[in-house]
């Protein structure tokens, strides 16, 4: 017994040192592409830089996943607790993973229950570890529409949802998603480009949260994990600020994740929400703001600016244009995947 306990820290101490020794020069490999793509390349040193980066993001990804799953084996997970916000939990992991998203011209938003407490005691960093790999799979495997990140709450326990517009899951591959080395089809398994421990991970880790995990979905209409944690809601936690709006606001021209998100916010603010095509905003009545897509019509978004202030939306990387909108008399922007706060305080300034 003895011996066997002496096996397992020794394992436990050469996967620690392996992690930091292999993935630190991966990390500078991947920090130096970055810079590189940074400076004026010719088409072809771009295509071929970017292909480095996409290999060398996919092995950091595989090695991550290999030493996590060594080390639950080794005995080595442990569980920390703190206190922490299940929203802005989520809201990290999804401006982590938006870019992937937005590279992909998908959208990913995430919508937060009013009931949902402002904090909690559980193991965040766990907990961070499972949604990081359910949402970077929904991205992975949706090519149209969007990922949507639900988070509710009851009777002592937190409910993220992650639900995607992809190619959905058959019923008879559900339960075999979450063993070791399995993937649901060959066709993920080549699109993935890994080895099949992303979920067997997961799995592993909400079963040392005390946790349940379960799949929604049917073929070619898309897929919804549901997981739930148990967790301490923080009495010490501050009420919330007053963020009270009125007024009526027009949403238009937004991805059907991005508008859910963006309405839960405002009416929990005390807003009424209406949508409409931009072409018929004129007919609706009054409105105190307009929350507008960038990816609207140029004569569409001149047509808004004319009926009520305008606040376009856009991705990171359109910032660009931002003149643009500013001359077209947009009176405000902001910058997807949105913010509460964010949202609330434009809002009030225009």
């Amino acid at each position: 017994m003895e011996q066997k306990d002496s096996d397992i820290r020794a394992d436990k101490a050469f996967l620690a040192t392996a992690s930091h020794e292999i993935r630190t020069p991966l990390n500078g490999i991947l920090g130096m592409v970055s810079l590189l793509l940074e400076t004026n390349l010719e088409p072809a040193q771009r295509e071929y830089a970017e292909t480095i980066r996409q290999s060398g993001s996919r092995l950091l990804d595989l090695l991550n996943n290999v030493l996590d799953y060594a080390r639950m084996d080794a005995g080595g997970l442990e569980i920390e607790t703190s206190v922490f916000s299940p929203d802005l939990l989520a809201r990290e992991v999804v401006e982590l993973l938006s870019p992937r998203a937005h590279s992909k011209d998908i959208d990913i938003a995430v919508r937060t229950a009013a009931s949902a407490p402002r904090k909690v005691r559980a193991g965040a960093g766990r907990i961070r570890q499972v949604l990081f790999n359910l949402i970077g799979n929904a991205i992975k495997f949706t090519d149209q529409g969007g990922v949507l990140v639900d988070v509710a709450s009851s009777y002592g326990e937190i409910t993220y949802t992650i639900t995607d517009t992809g190619p959905g899951i058959a019923p008879e591959d559900r339960e075999r998603l979450f063993e070791a080395f399995r993937q649901s089809s060959a066709a993920d398994a080549q699109k993935d480009g890994g080895v099949g421990l992303g979920l067997a991970i997961v799995s592993r880790l909400i079963e040392a949260l005390g946790g349940q995990i379960y799949i929604t979905g049917s073929p070619g209409c898309g897929t919804a994990f549901h997981v739930t944690f148990p967790v301490e809601e923080d009495a010490n936690a501050l009420a919330p600020a007053n963020d009270a709006l009125s007024g009526r606001i027009l949403i238009t021209g937004l991805a059907p994740g991005t508008a859910l998100s963006a309405s839960s916010d405002l009416i929990s603010s005390g807003c009424a929400v209406v949508s409409e095509d931009p072409r018929n905003a004129g007919k609706i009545g009054r409105l105190s703001t307009i929350l507008a897509g960038a990816s609207l019509p140029t004569e569409d978004l001149q047509h808004l600016v004319g009926i009520a202030p305008t606040i376009v939306v856009l991705r990171p990387e359109d910032r660009g244009q931002l003149d643009d909108y500013m001359q077209m008399g947009c009176a405000g922007w902001l910058v997807r995947p949105l913010r509460p706060q964010s949202l609330i305080e434009r809002v009030r300034l225009v």
